[in-house]
């Protein structure tokens, strides 16, 4: 392949990340059912994408590969369309990845003023959070797209909301473990109870379910390998937030819709693209 089908493939996925923006937008401004991530009164605008979950990971991915072009090649509206679309979501894992992301974003564009600027922001968030919790917490069950996390909040504990309620899953899967014997710890267990699927929803736990501790420690020793590739400067933090990722949900480490759009972002930060 040579470098100019490259820039079109690229140029594909930057379309794609566009098209699923807009209709998140439009599904917003319009109130359009179609776009919508859930089918409850729970905020939240998908587009295209198939699940909560798949868009998760494919919003981290397309906000890093969104801030490499931005930042090699001045593209701002990938990153714009990007940051836009992770807030309309509405799940947990994509407003982390925002409020993660922005600020590493912006101390690796200003690294000399970046780092002190984005300490200050944080303790005064923190500072203002604490003084004014009650106001706050008011003002946002007003708001549609925090109301339900602030409702889920008087119903339940922190964990479960962070879990989104999957600590009763882990429980089972404790429950599960006790009846196993060692080849199950080592390659893998029984993964139903009758009818059901025995699963957590949460990649890593579900991980030694399938594979055992072996197994799951070869597999992600192979995910290793494969972010070896991405460039030093975005490694660490897209490994941090996507594994974190993989642990409060599910749909990350296995994701056939956003393999490939994790290879172009791999492709396009590597070394072996640019020679």
């Amino acid at each position: 392949m040579n470098l100019i089908q490259r820039k079109y493939i690229f140029k594909a996925y930057e379309l794609i990340i566009y098209i699923n923006s807009f209709c998140a937008i439009l599904g917003f401004i319009a109130n359009v059912p179609l776009f919508k991530a859930y089918s409850t009164v729970r905020f939240g605008y998908i587009g295209f994408i198939p699940a909560q979950n798949e868009a998760s990971l494919f919003w981290l991915i397309a906000l890093f590969y969104s801030f490499y072009i931005y930042k090699e090649e001045k593209k701002k509206l990938p990153l714009v369309f990007s940051v836009i679309a992770c807030l309309l979501l509405g799940t947990k894992a994509a407003w982390i990845c925002v409020l993660v992301s922005v600020p590493w974003f912006f101390y690796k564009l200003y690294p000399n003023t970046g780092k002190k600027i984005v300490a200050f922001l944080l303790l005064a968030t923190m500072v203002f959070v604490c003084v004014y919790y009650e106001k706050i917490s008011e003002y946002l069950k007003s708001v549609e797209m925090f109301s339900y996390f602030v409702w889920r909040l008087d119903k339940m504990d922190a964990v479960s909301i962070f879990l989104s309620g999957r600590d009763g899953f882990i429980y089972r899967f404790i429950e599960t473990l006790d009846s196993w014997s060692w080849p199950n710890y080592l390659f893998g267990g029984v993964l139903t109870e009758g009818n059901s699927h025995i699963t957590t929803e949460m990649d890593l736990l579900d991980l030694i379910m399938i594979f055992g501790f072996v197994g799951a420690v070869i597999f992600l020793l192979i995910y290793k390998q494969i972010f070896s590739q991405i460039h030093r400067s975005y490694k660490t933090m897209f490994s941090v937030l996507f594994f974190s990722m993989a642990f409060i949900g599910g749909h990350v480490l296995w994701s056939a819709l956003n393999a490939v759009y994790l290879c172009l972002f791999i492709c396009k930060t590597m070394k072996i693209y640019k020679t």
